[in-house]
């Protein structure tokens, strides 16, 4: 049995809120991303792998969050990225 897609304004409008929703998915997850934290978790979870993989990847991750810190990276985009999320909740 085929599903046919609903037509008119109300798909238009799903849509708008689809789009609308993942666009503050995507700008919540990066506001993650350029946190210290973040990577700090991704290297505890790739550590408790044991394995030399596994370690290479949470030592990079742990480099990065150090990064992170130093560079103040995380002040600079998450001052555009709130902006962005806020204009994105409007």
């Amino acid at each position: 049995m085929s599903r046919r897609r609903a037509r008119g304004p109300a798909a238009g409008r799903r849509e708008v809120g689809y789009v609308d929703h993942f666009r503050q998915r995507v700008l919540q997850d990066a506001i993650a991303e350029a946190l210290p934290g973040y990577w700090r978790r991704r290297a505890d979870t790739f550590a408790a792998v044991r394995n030399n993989r596994c370690d290479e990847v949470a030592t990079a991750c742990r480099r990065h969050a150090a990064l992170i810190e130093r560079t103040g990276l995380a002040a600079d985009v998450l001052a555009e990225l709130v902006d962005e999320l806020d204009e994105a909740a409007r």
